[in-house]
C-alpha cells in the first residue's frame, strides 16, 4: 500500500472551458536492491482529490525524492524509467516503473501532475 505525504492540488479555470488542476506530493514507497543487476518495480496510486466527469488531458512527472545505500556505494543506482497515467473510475491513476541496483534503497518519490478537463 502506498503512503502519501504533502499532497496538494490547485484548481483554476482552463482557457476554453473546463478546469486545470495541478497535483503534487510525495509517495513513501520502498524499493530495495541487493545486487549488481537492475531490479525493476512498478507502483501505482490514484490521485483521488478530484473526480473528473470525462477523461482529462494529463501530463505526469515522477522523480526520485529520497535514496540511500547501505554499503560502499559500488554499483548503486536508482531510476524512474517511466511514468504513465490511466483514467480509473473518474480519477487519475499514476503508474511508475522504477529500477534500483546495488545494496541500495529507493525510499520516496515526488510527483507533479497537470490535468485539464471537466470536473464532476
Amino acid at each position: 500500500m502506498v503512503t502519501f505525504d504533502n499532497r496538494f492540488h490547485l484548481i483554476t479555470p482552463a482557457a476554453g472551458g473546463g478546469s486545470m488542476v495541478f497535483f503534487s506530493g510525495t509517495v513513501i514507497e520502498a524499493a530495495n536492491a541487493t545486487g549488481p543487476d537492475w531490479q525493476r518495480f512498478n507502483i501505482t496510486f490514484i490521485l483521488d482529490e478530484v473526480a473528473w466527469s470525462s477523461a482529462p488531458a494529463v501530463a505526469p512527472a515522477v522523480s526520485l525524492a529520497a535514496i540511500s545505500t547501505e554499503a560502499d556505494g559500488n554499483n548503486a543506482g536508482w531510476a524512474v524509467d517511466r511514468s504513465n497515467f490511466h483514467f480509473v473510475d473518474g480519477r487519475i491513476q499514476l503508474s511508475c516503473d522504477l529500477a534500483v541496483r546495488g545494496t541500495s534503497n529507493l525510499l520516496r518519490l515526488t510527483y507533479q501532475v497537470t490535468a485539464i478537463g471537466n470536473i464532476a
